[in-house]
């Protein structure tokens, strides 16, 4: 059951990149981890710091990884000027501001083609994600 209009589908249709591009940062970053943890170079934190005892191929990988990391926190503060948040970076769930009660979020979640499920604002991450009921038609996204 689809609640929303035309400019709602573009608004998933924004939410499904920004959340694809998000994963797909994250295995670049993973794939790259992995590749320096198999020369006996562990990255503990995220972004890495160049040494100066880096050969240059690392310290090319860890420029990489930075520029990764700064590409993903892009995207969430993207979604955080939209008034939206991850709440689940596994799931890539996503809160709109704009349920069906006050101070309720509106939740997406990637391949869902439309906004059709909310939470409760006491705690989002842990209250229940309840569908979109028909008589909830005038639940709609918080756009700032």
């Amino acid at each position: 059951m689809t609640f929303f209009s035309k400019n709602d589908t573009i608004l998933v249709k924004r939410l499904e990149l920004w959340a694809s591009e998000y994963v797909r940062i994250g295995a670049q970053i993973k794939s790259i981890t992995r590749t320096l943890a198999q020369q006996g170079i562990i990255v503990d934190a995220l972004p890495p710091r160049v040494s100066r005892t880096d050969s240059f191929e690392v310290g090319k990988m860890k420029e990489r990884i930075a520029l990764l990391c700064r590409h993903r926190e892009n995207i969430l503060k993207g979604l955080d000027n939209f008034g939206a948040q991850v709440i689940d970076k596994t799931t890539m769930e996503i809160l709109l501001p704009g349920g069906p009660l006050e101070g309720s979020w509106l939740s997406w979640q990637p391949g869902e083609p439309c906004i059709s499920w909310w939470r409760m604002s006491t705690d989002p991450r842990t209250a229940e994600r309840r569908m979109l009921s028909s008589a909830a038609k005038h639940a709609r996204p918080v756009i700032h």
